[in-house]
């Protein structure tokens, strides 16, 4: 069975993953405080990528989502699109349509 880790991609960021058979899921928030710079949630994104990587991944998928509600809901998940570092790990990704992601897990 593959490791997989599946993503909600926004400022409050679901996520799913199975490992080796185990799954386990949550959410998290990225919401920068009044003293963060612009760019502080896709670092944090990038460093909490990197501690789900150390479980071998194999694969990511999340939802492609074709329309937001307003435009910074738009920027943001460009941003975690943008962030995202699958292409130079070599590591395959694929978005879902919405309401799919499930039965990707």
């Amino acid at each position: 069975m593959p490791n997989i880790l599946a993503l909600d991609l926004g400022t409050t960021m679901g996520w799913a993953m199975a490992i080796g058979g185990s799954i386990s899921s949550g959410s998290l928030s990225f919401k920068p405080t009044h003293f963060d710079s612009l760019s502080c949630r896709y670092t944090r994104f990038q460093r909490w990528l990197g501690t789900k990587a150390s479980h071998g991944l194999n694969d990511v998928v999340f939802e492609a989502v074709r329309r937001h509600q307003g435009t910074i809901a738009s920027q943001t998940y460009g941003g975690f699109m943008a962030t995202m570092w699958c292409d130079s790990e070599g590591l395959p990704y694929e978005g879902v349509p919405v309401g799919t992601i499930a039965g990707s897990i």
